[in-house]
């Protein structure tokens, strides 16, 4: 676990012992935003420090166990990194001064290179973004649901997009070639990755709610065959993963 106080100081622990690692600021970062991706084969954790006119991003990869910077670099934009793909390659999305998400951007790290920038058919107000294999998949406050292709020499930059008419929805999660989020409603979606299909969606579980919808979506886990969400009431439910249109 990394904590950041308000001196900019990073403080590492070790959850399982409460025992501290190590304590230091990054280099080039006052107080520093760190993202780190469970699936990550490198294992690492990315300070992220924006300049204010968001005109560009310092962007350094650290060992969260040793507190080593492995690189720095300060890339053009207002980046936040969403993904980790093949070789090493860190996607971000970049925003405009509206907080709207205008492209997804690839940096190679062992290439010292930003491999590529892909713009968006149009910009989105991103409730969620996440990054499977060589797709980044962005979700808006409106419900437009958008797969952008990272791939050098994609056919399509931009190979779909549906619109789920679904607001305040949840982080998307992506598990092999599906996408899966709910709703404030307690609906449960399931999306092709592929080919940008809803799959199925389970019955409204508003609940007994006393405060209307949640302020904030719980996020869905797919795991062991299921796909388990929680309704606005505080409930939880589980379905099987294998047939979306049966929900």
């Amino acid at each position: 676990m990394l904590l950041v106080a308000t001196d900019g100081t990073v403080t590492s622990i070790d959850a399982a012992t409460n025992h501290q690692r190590w304590s230091h600021r990054v280099a080039g970062h006052e107080l520093p935003v760190f993202t780190a991706f469970s699936a990550g084969v490198r294992g690492l954790a990315y300070a992220v420090s924006t300049a204010p006119d968001g005109a560009r991003t310092r962007v350094s990869a650290v060992d969260p166990v040793t507190g080593a910077v492995r690189w720095t670099r300060t890339l053009t934009g207002n980046l936040t990194p969403v993904g980790e793909g093949a070789n090493g390659v860190v996607r971000f999305a970049a925003s405009d001064i509206e907080s709207r998400t205008t492209a997804v951007v690839c940096y190679d790290p062992a290439r010292r290179d930003e491999r590529r920038r892909v713009p968006l058919a149009a910009p989105l107000h991103a409730a969620s973004v996440v990054a499977s294999d060589e797709v980044v998949y962005l979700l808006g406050y409106d419900g437009g649901l958008v797969a952008v292709d990272t791939r050098p020499g994609a056919p399509k930059a931009q190979p779909w997009r549906l619109e789920t008419s679904v607001s305040n929805a949840s982080p998307l999660v992506a598990a092999g070639d599906r996408l899966y989020f709910s709703a404030a409603d307690g609906r449960l979606f399931a999306v092709d990755g592929v080919r940008g299909e809803l799959l199925g969606q389970t019955p409204p579980r508003p609940g007994r709610a006393k405060s209307g919808y949640l302020d904030r979506v719980p996020t869905p886990v797919a795991a062991e065959g299921k796909v388990f969400a929680a309704t606005p009431d505080g409930s939880v439910f589980a379905v099987d993963d294998r047939v979306p249109s049966r929900w």
